[in-house]
């Protein structure tokens, strides 16, 4: 069962234990301290907690998920800044997508044809040794693809990646798509992705190569 602390706001702490209430599988506490405090995940409002006193939590629970919600600096390790306003229903998302994410993890690392994915340290080792190293956005849509048996429509790779809602237009996730192809070439023009009307997979092959 994953834990979750919460080092947030009153009303943010109330309106998330509420939601979480609802969802199985979740171990929930507020606190006003994180010192001696485990947890898989961390959702931390911006002035709930000292940034200092963050990043020792942090360095005690180096694998640990940490949603970081305000005007945080983007370069606390191993988390996510979720901007205000926040909505809820989105933060709930990225929380979802990490857990899942998190869980795949165990499976490391992932074959892919002749290249070994390691999703944690967003690297791609190539048939030569070579590492190629990818963005944290590329390296969870492949990571979503390589672990979806089933074909995902476009919108709910942009839901799960981005948090973006269906009716957003946007061309994000096909630069993504181009940027992955031109970092992982395959030879005999393999394709890495398969694309048919709106959904995209992994191609099959490359799970058995």
């Amino acid at each position: 069962m994953p834990t979750l602390l919460l080092m947030t706001s009153a009303a943010l702490t109330h309106a998330l234990q509420e939601q979480l209430r609802l969802v199985e599988g979740w171990q929930v506490t507020g606190v006003s301290s994180l010192t001696g405090r485990q947890a898989d995940f961390l959702i931390a409002e911006y002035g709930s907690v000292p940034e200092a006193d963050l990043r020792t939590w942090q360095q005690s629970a180096p694998d640990a998920i940490t949603l970081l919600v305000g005007p945080w600096p983007e370069t606390v390790p191993n988390s996510e800044v979720v901007l205000l306003p926040v909505r809820l229903g989105y933060l709930l998302a990225r929380l979802g997508h990490h857990a899942r994410l998190n869980g795949f993890r165990r499976t490391l690392p992932i074959p892919l044809g002749s290249y070994q994915f390691l999703p944690r340290e967003q690297k791609v080792l190539a048939p030569d040794e070579t590492i190629i190293t990818l963005s944290d956005k590329e390296s969870e849509l492949l990571e979503l693809l390589c672990h979806s048996l089933d074909k995902l429509h476009r919108q709910d790779i942009l839901r799960e990646v981005w948090g973006y809602d269906g009716s957003l237009d946007t061309h994000t996730l096909e630069t993504h798509i181009y940027r992955l192809r031109r970092k992982l070439p395959l030879p005999n023009d393999q394709e890495l992705f398969l694309v048919s009307q709106g959904h995209y997979q992994l191609n099959p092959a490359l799970r058995t190569a």
